[in-house]
């Protein structure tokens, strides 16, 4: 797996990499805020960090007072990692969906001079996966591309991103709502503060993917 930080990815394998590492990164945060408002996690977190030996939290260089928020937050990220969380939440929130439909599938239909109905607009969200697969993914693989490799890569990393913010944003979130439940008011409201700049980011990083595809759809 690729040393912190990782800024680029050519493929998917290291998309998924990266949004493990900064998943990691993010519950360090998480956790470490946590461990100081919520006494029912504190305890759990002071009960790891008896149990591992001092001689294990310095060959990894981690503090013995944090190895307790390191381990949790690294089985996070694993956790993160198997499960492939960003297309988890991606489903939840119908990102790729409708990006899919709206902004690629819909446009390649304009763009072809065909005219659908709403049935035939309906059946093309319905074989939504099969369309992307024959329509575009076959030309844009990471593997086996048609276009300029750059460009995606450019793509990917755009991409890869959108998902870190979204599930960075999602751990920020539910920390904060755990800390407001716990009345811990002050650290919940900063931790909401960077949930949205997450957010935000995510906006951003969304639309650098659809203006370069804008630019390069009128290159192809």
């Amino acid at each position: 797996m690729p040393s912190f930080p990782i800024l680029n990815v050519d493929n998917y394998q290291e998309l998924l990499s990266k949004n493990a590492l900064y998943f990691f990164a993010t519950c360090i945060i998480c956790f470490a805020v946590l461990d100081s408002y919520v006494s029912g996690l504190a305890l759990v977190i002071d009960r790891i960090d008896k149990i591992i030996p001092d001689e294990i939290s310095e060959k990894f260089s981690v503090p013995a007072s944090l190895a307790g928020v390191t381990i949790l937050s690294l089985s996070m990220a694993i956790l993160a990692y198997s499960v492939k969380l960003h297309e988890k939440l991606s489903d939840l929130l119908r990102i790729r969906r409708e990006f899919d439909v709206h902004y690629v599938l819909y446009p390649l239909i304009i763009a072809s001079g065909a005219s659908l109905s709403v049935q035939q607009m309906e059946s093309v969200k319905q074989q939504r996966r099969a369309l992307m697969g024959s329509t575009f993914y076959a030309y844009v693989s990471s593997t086996r591309p048609v276009i300029d490799t750059h460009t995606i890569c450019q793509a990917l990393t755009n991409w890869s991103w959108f998902w870190v913010c979204l599930e960075a944003a999602t751990a920020f979130l539910l920390t904060a709502l755990v800390l407001f439940y716990a009345a811990a008011w002050h650290p919940a409201a900063l931790i909401l503060i960077a949930c949205i700049a997450c957010i935000f980011l995510m906006r951003f990083f969304t639309s650098k993917v659809l203006i370069m595809r804008s630019v390069k759809c009128r290159k192809y």
